[in-house]
């Protein structure tokens, strides 16, 4: 299914945090209805007029955190100096892990969220996932509510339970996932600071469309003041989080990835079990280096939602196909439905894609490691992606990464080492064409991403979710040292 929207303007009453008489509520209720426009006017798969690009490059900036507010969290998670905790524990400690989604709901939050709550777990912490999705029973899941509307995980009634279940106790921090808008997570962040339980907010969405009605809201910066732990999952999430919040603090907390599953396949042999892109390896006598008489192999992972610019990237590989035309085919894998799949499989015949384009659905987690594997390129479009989980598991397989620079995806690659940042549609349609024609160029980036895994590996994500724990049950403010 599509990921859900957390809510939309007939929410309205929805209170997010505490307001002062004469303020505050007007600007919550203009966040809300603009958040609305949010997940749609501003989600628009706006390719842009390819033909004609700059030649601009952005270089280095992806691995330093700038910005109002934003600071870089020295860890290994993020590029530092060694661990905080080097595979430390936080014996006693009881983490109640709010998320409006979670399983068996399908995305990227609900992964993290699940994987995330195993990890503390096995460093001996004490984890309860208080969710508004439903689903079956498992344990120390505690299922809250009921959604009074379709696709809108609210439910007012929930506040009771979660001032039953957030209570202070001197050895409890509340940790909230939050997206663009997460009513159920925004009560619970509410509670817990009325409360006087330690706080950390994770927000694994971009904020730009709302940026400014939530800084009129005051909402994020009287977060801030009562020591809620700000924090994003990206550079480029952060800087936007801090704008909402009227330039407060906010560390990066990025997602993590498993490295036992994702690594590169030895030199020599296919991902894994063979799909319908990974037989045509065969043209190539099961080489490990293409060839430059081989189809270039770019595939994506995505929601079928304009978002994540499925039409968009469909223009870029047909000018990328033109522009390397009788030097060397370029075919497109594209892993993942939704629902514009129609408007995407009309997309394809329109422009004559039909041989070059395959449409595989939703497969296996473990088969979209081996597609993706035995490709040379990942191919990330979306300009609104505030981390790109996908594009990392392709970053962790070995594979090359093309984005462009204000992705959450540049946080994840080295310009020219081991991925391209691209400025625009037309930039990443010339480098896909270059990489099509520059077999060199394809072979430097390939070991490049081979060479070294990436930073964000569970152990070290976790270290830093635990550092984050210690320090808001410590009553530190700031959460890492600027």
């Amino acid at each position: 299914p599509d990921e859900p929207v957390h809510a939309q303007g007939r929410t309205t009453a929805l209170r997010l945090g505490p307001t002062r008489r004469g303020q505050g509520g007007g600007a919550t209720e203009r966040v809300l209805r603009l958040a609305q426009g949010a997940v749609g006017a501003h989600d628009e798969d706006d390719a842009m007029p390819l033909g004609g690009g700059t030649g601009h490059r952005p270089g280095g900036e992806q691995r330093l955190i700038v910005g109002m507010g934003v600071h870089r969290d020295e860890s290994p998670a993020v590029g530092g100096h060694g661990p905080i905790l080097p595979h430390g524990t936080l014996g006693g400690v009881r983490v109640l892990m709010v998320s409006d989604c979670y399983a068996p709901r399908v995305g990227g939050i609900e992964t993290q969220v699940g994987d995330l709550t195993a990890q503390v777990r096995a460093r001996g912490v004490d984890v309860e996932v208080l969710t508004m999705t439903p689903g079956p029973p498992l344990p120390h899941v505690h299922r809250l509510g009921r959604p009074i509307m379709r696709d809108v995980l609210w439910d007012p009634r929930t506040r009771a339970d979660l001032r039953r279940l957030i209570r202070p106790s001197g050895n409890t921090v509340v940790h909230a996932h939050l997206g663009v808008l997460s009513p159920f997570a925004a009560d619970a962040v509410r509670i817990a600071v009325a409360a006087g339980v330690p706080v950390v907010a994770t927000w694994h969405s971009r904020l730009r469309p709302v940026v400014r009605p939530w800084a009129a809201s005051g909402v994020l910066r009287r977060w801030a003041a009562a020591g809620v732990a700000l924090t994003a999952v990206s550079t480029v999430a952060a800087r936007e989080v801090s704008a909402a919040a009227g330039g407060a603090r906010v560390s990066v907390l990025p997602n993590g990835i498993d490295v036992g599953t994702f690594h590169p396949p030895p030199v020599g042999v296919a991902g894994g079990a063979p799909s319908a892109v990974a037989l045509d390896r065969s043209s190539r006598a099961a080489a490990d280096q293409p060839t430059h008489e081989a189809p270039l192999r770019v595939v994506t992972t995505m929601r079928l939602a304009p978002i994540k610019r499925p039409l968009a990237t469909l223009a870029i590989v047909a000018r990328a196909r033109a522009l390397a035309a009788g030097s060397r085919d370029i075919r497109l894998q594209i892993i993942g439905d939704g629902r514009l799949r129609p408007r995407v499989e009309r997309e394809v015949e329109r422009r004559g894609l039909s041989g070059a384009v395959t449409l595989s659905g939703r497969v296996a987690r473990e088969q979209v490691a081996a597609d993706v594997a035995a490709s040379d390129v990942f191919l990330s479009a979306a300009r609104l992606e505030a981390f790109g989980i996908a594009a990392l598991e392709a970053r962790a397989l070995g594979v090359p990464i093309v984005t462009p620079p204000e992705s959450g995806v540049c946080d994840i690659i080295i310009d020219g080492v081991d991925g391209v940042v691209a400025p625009d549609d037309e930039a990443m349609a010339r480098t896909l064409a270059d990489l099509a024609t520059g077999p060199d160029r394809l072979a430097a980036l390939a070991a490049g991403a081979r060479a070294t895994p990436p930073r964000q590996t569970w152990a070290r994500v976790t270290d830093l979710v635990l550092q984050h724990y210690s320090t808001a049950l410590t009553g530190g403010r700031d959460t890492m040292p600027a």
